[in-house]
């Protein structure tokens, strides 16, 4: 188990402080979207997705 530490730290949190880390935590977001591919992003209607001809999808019995 941790040992409680000896003392409390007593840290100002300044409105430059919140802005760094709103800054940061945007700029890991975009870095993520960027590898990823942004998760929100809803598919564009006109690309195909190679389904069109199949009648059959959603008709239960076929």
């Amino acid at each position: 188990m941790r040992q409680p530490d000896a003392f409390t730290q007593i840290v100002e949190f300044t409105p430059a402080m919140r802005a760094r880390i709103t800054d940061a935590i945007e700029a890991l977001i975009l870095l993520l979207d960027e590898i990823d591919g942004d998760a929100d992003l809803e598919a564009d209607p006109d690309e195909s997705n190679g389904d069109e001809g199949d009648y059959t999808l959603g008709i239960p019995g076929w």
